[in-house]
C-alpha cells in the first residue's frame, strides 16, 4: 500500500525517510498512528495515514 506513495515521492524529488515496521513490532506501535493504520506520512507536525489521503495531500501540496 505504501509503494505508490514512495513512487510519487521519488518522482517529485521529495526527500523522505522510509521507515518500515516489522509485523512482530506492529502491536506495540499501533497506538502511535491515527486510526491505528499505516502507511503514515509525517509532514511537519502533521501525521497523515491511509494511502489515498497521503497521495491527495502530496498532489495538493506539490502540484
Amino acid at each position: 500500500l505504501a509503494e505508490p506513495i514512495r513512487l510519487v515521492l521519488v518522482d517529485q524529488g521529495i526527500k523522505f525517510t522510509d521507515d518500515r515496521i516489522n509485523a512482530s513490532d506492529w502491536p506495540s506501535m499501533k497506538s502511535h498512528f491515527h486510526f491505528g493504520q499505516l502507511p503514515c506520512l509525517y509532514d511537519g507536525d502533521h501525521q497523515i495515514v491511509q494511502s489515498g489521503a497521503i497521495l491527495r495531500h502530496l498532489a495538493r501540496k506539490h502540484s
